[in-house]
């Protein structure tokens, strides 16, 4: 009994998936392309030790590559420099912390799938997709837009986002090659 109250102290459970799914939305089906329907993740944790606030939501855009140093952390194992992703233990705690304010997106050609590569950059009011095999590029503004259906990428109105957005996407590709 005393063991089972100290488990339940103690432990976390975590829930996640690897990626949203399309089911027809852009008349798309799977998970292959750069929309949120497919990029955005389901995180629900539960840690009795370490949120003080159950129930409460987090805005800051988290990766699934921050999983593995979120588990180190809390583990308090130290985590490899050749991990990348952040510990999402600050967050969990409501600690004010200097955190990511994009996400970037990549998706490797895979046969036999017909779905060209792909690279993204998504902000909290911007998404922006550049494609292989020549295809344009596509910008929304998810306010504006949330289902992103309106690709504003040739919209002389966004000429200086897409510029900006164009830019980070490549200094992103610099950084994870």
């Amino acid at each position: 009994r005393r063991h089972t109250r100290y488990w339940r102290d103690w432990s976390s459970d975590v829930c996640s998936s690897d990626l949203g799914y399309s089911w027809g939305e852009h008349v798309l089906t799977g998970k292959r392309w750069a929309y949120d329907e497919n990029i955005r993740l389901p995180f629900l944790t539960r840690w009795p030790r370490g949120i003080p606030d159950p129930g409460a939501t987090r805005t800051q855009p988290i990766l699934n590559i921050d999983l593995a140093p979120t588990m180190l952390d809390l583990a308090g194992v130290p985590r490899p420099a050749s991990i990348q992703g952040l510990s999402l233990v600050p967050l969990l705690e409501d600690q004010p912390v200097a955190w990511r304010d994009e996400v970037y997106y990549q998706y490797f050609e895979d046969f036999p799938y017909q779905v060209p590569a792909s690279q993204a950059v998504r902000t909290a009011d911007l998404v922006y997709i550049e494609y292989e095999r020549g295809l344009p590029p596509e910008l929304y503004d998810i306010n504006a837009d949330p289902r992103e259906l309106n690709n504003l990428a040739d919209d002389p109105r966004y000429r200086d986002d897409v510029s900006r957005m164009a830019a980070r996407l490549a200094e992103l590709r610099r950084e994870f090659a």
